[in-house]
């Protein structure tokens, strides 16, 4: 680990926005449209065009948990 942390060398570039500001970040990246409703030439004659903008909370998917696991065998015995 000594040897590991002497030896390595980055630079860092990128950088976490703010956490009063991450709304205000998430909500400039570009969006993601779709079209979930097209009605037929049925409906043209009553056309009505509705907007809407939908957010919801950012959604961490990080690790609660460890990522790995170590085990040893020895004997008999199985130590993880």
């Amino acid at each position: 680990m000594a040897a590991l942390a002497a030896a390595a060398k980055w630079t860092e570039t990128a950088k976490l926005p703010k956490q009063d500001d991450l709304p205000r970040m998430l909500t400039s990246l570009p969006s993601q449209d779709k079209t979930i409703f097209q009605a037929g030439n049925a409906m043209v004659a009553g056309r009505k065009t509705l907007e809407a903008t939908y957010t919801r909370p950012y959604q961490s998917h990080g690790s609660i948990g460890p990522s790995c696991a170590v085990a040893q065998s020895v004997d008999d015995a199985m130590t993880v």
